[in-house]
């Protein structure tokens, strides 16, 4: 029919010039642009009707209809800048409730909520997923929260994938590098520390992670990545105490008065096997020779004293050098004014 019709306009084109030509294109010119509208219009009717049809996120048509009700509800909670979905919240109360959020059943639903565009869908994801753990041995599931985790901008939301990228069973996904490649690499502080709090729980022998974190413990230089390195090892450091009690005594003589402090803590404080006994003496003569020169800063060492009166395995010539450190630490009013009153608080609860 088209080629007819092309005929009879050229032969109208002969018959009655070149004008009558330049009209015809015209016509024909316009023909074709609203054809070509109207596939436009129906090309983007069935994207829409499939973006509809699949969805992503909360919406995938996958999901658990009883789990995307909860978490409906519980999206309903005001958004913390510094936390996430208000803690308080009845509606979260009630999800964090749920059983069936901690079988293995949910994770699906679960890693299909952690894709989602919105922040506060991806939060309370990664916030379940750390308890239903059916994604740390799947690589499959493993590297859908990997690549959420590269792309993760948010802090709050940031910490938490984190978290879950350090959960991750190295031994059942071979994953180790590419972990090590993005706690190298993320530009998303973060991320970062999210990792290194988690990594040990399940890659205490494996993956080499136990090293690195003493690596990054000492040389790290954000500061709050290091501080979650140094601390990292209070739930993965058991398989080398040794080792991680001689970490703790070296950083309680750290120039970063924060890390040093949480650091003598640790090492007072931690009770797996017995403790860190062989370091307490060292410690003890560590934490005398910064109340000297009233390098004392943080009320965290000071409380590494008080913790010492309190492990069943340090002796009474322990507990009673803890208590004249303790009287040290008052006497030079270099020490901060915070550090001097939890040591008398510790005098007069335990002299």
């Amino acid at each position: 029919m088209k080629t007819r019709w092309t005929i009879l306009a050229l032969t109208a084109c002969l018959s009655f010039g070149v004008a009558a030509c330049d009209a015809q294109k015209k016509d024909d010119k316009a023909a074709e642009d609203k054809d070509d509208e109207k596939k436009d219009d129906k090309d983007e009717g069935d994207e829409d009707g499939d973006e509809k049809a699949g969805g992503k996120g909360l919406d995938h048509p996958d999901n658990d209809a009883d789990i995307v009700k909860l978490a409906k509800g519980a999206l309903g909670c005001e958004w913390q800048d510094n936390y996430g979905l208000k803690s308080s919240c009845e509606e979260l109360k009630t999800w964090n409730k749920e059983k069936k959020l901690r079988d293995k059943e949910a994770t699906p639903t679960l890693l299909n909520m952690l894709e989602d565009d919105k922040k506060e869908v991806r939060w309370l994801a990664a916030n379940t997923l750390s308890s239903a753990s059916g994604y740390t041995s799947d690589k499959d599931a493993a590297k859908r929260v990997f690549a959420v985790a590269e792309k993760e901008k948010d802090p709050v939301v940031g910490e938490r994938v984190g978290r879950l990228v350090g959960q991750i069973r190295v031994d059942k996904t071979g994953m180790d590098g590419d972990i090590k490649k993005m706690l190298a690499e993320h530009d998303n502080q973060k991320v970062r520390k999210g990792i290194v709090g988690s990594v040990l729980f399940n890659n205490r022998k494996e993956g080499g992670f136990y090293d690195l974190l003493t690596k990054m413990a000492r040389e790290e230089k954000d500061k709050e990545v290091r501080k979650a390195a140094a601390a990292a090892f209070w739930t993965g450091g058991s398989e080398r105490k040794d080792d991680t009690c001689n970490l703790w005594l070296e950083l309680a003589a750290d120039s970063d008065k924060d890390i040093a402090g949480h650091s003598a803590y640790h090492c007072s404080w931690w009770s797996t096997g017995g403790g860190c006994q062989d370091q307490w003496g060292k410690l003890l003569d560590t934490i005398e020779a910064r109340a000297k020169k009233g390098d004392v800063q943080e009320t965290f060492m000071t409380s590494a004293l008080g913790w010492l009166q309190k492990q069943k395995e340090a002796d009474d010539a322990t507990k009673k050098r803890a208590l004249e450190v303790a009287k040290a630490v008052i006497e030079n009013d270099k020490n901060a004014k915070s550090a001097r009153s939890d040591s008398l608080r510790i005098i007069g609860e335990h002299d």
